[in-house]
């Protein structure tokens, strides 16, 4: 897979294994600045380890990873990678299944943490910013709450509002709305589909195909630590070209 300067994400061969275990199997794939990557596929498939290997949460034992013009890759010496890690977090937010708030600060708090800490923000400017991003995601009458205050779907969308703050070049969702009941993950989704439709570079992987539907540009089925398809997600949903995505689809509209 060629890196062009067009590529936020570039992934060549990526092999992660556990225990024994393979769980990634040589991917390679790339997302182009811009693009709303979904990433579906059945449980065990290594979507979230995927993911993870993105941001050095994970390591790997083959391959190569360039993501916001930062490459990792498996040999790096330990001072160059913590070096190549604090650039690549700086550059790269994600938002987890479980939200992972600090639950001693508000939401406002929460938001301004990493640009005062991180980016070196004015804390003027970066309660200005978060104050206008807790609005976007429709908070902002809950800038002083504590997250046991607020809802799931509220903790979640504080943390996409703290994801935004670090004006990151790719934004990844690890299962944003699986722990959330059916109303809540409705509201993360109208979120999530805003920030898609402003052009911001997304990876979301996902078990809700009502997600990866509304917002993704491009779709990759991942089974067996293998990308089983890829397309557009009108071309995977209504006709998938091979069985095994086609099961996949059928097992998910059953449940």
């Amino acid at each position: 897979m060629i890196k062009n300067a067009q590529s936020a994400v570039t992934v060549r061969s990526l092999v992660k294994g556990y225990q024994g275990q393979t769980i990634l199997d040589g991917i390679s794939l790339s997302v182009a600045r811009g693009e709303v990557c979904g990433i579906v596929g059945p449980s065990g498939g290594g979507k979230t380890t995927f993911l993870r290997c993105l941001n050095g949460l994970e390591d790997f034992q083959n391959g190569e990873v360039d993501v916001a013009g930062e490459t990792l890759r498996p040999a790096i010496p330990a001072r160059e990678r913590s070096r190549v890690l604090q650039r690549v977090r700086r550059r790269v937010g994600m938002v987890f299944q479980q939200f992972n708030l600090f639950p001693h600060r508000t939401a406002l708090e929460n938001v301004i943490e990493a640009p005062i800490h991180v980016l070196g923000m004015p804390r003027a400017e970066a309660i200005e910013r978060a104050r206008g991003l807790l609005d976007r995601v429709g908070l902002g009458a809950k800038l002083n709450h504590m997250p046991d205050m607020l809802s799931g779907g509220q903790q979640q969308r504080v943390a996409i509002a703290r994801a935004l703050a670090m004006q990151p070049e790719v934004l990844l969702f690890d299962e944003p709305t699986s722990a959330l009941d059916p109303r809540m993950a409705a509201e993360v989704e109208a979120v999530i589909a805003e920030v898609a439709a402003t052009g911001q570079t997304m990876i979301v992987v996902t078990h809700s195909l009502r997600l990866a539907r509304r917002t993704a540009s491009m779709l990759h089925v991942f089974e067996g630590g293998h990308v089983l398809e890829s397309g557009p997600p009108e071309q995977v949903f209504d006709a998938p070209r091979e069985e095994a995505t086609r099961k996949f689809l059928e097992d998910a509209h059953q449940k």
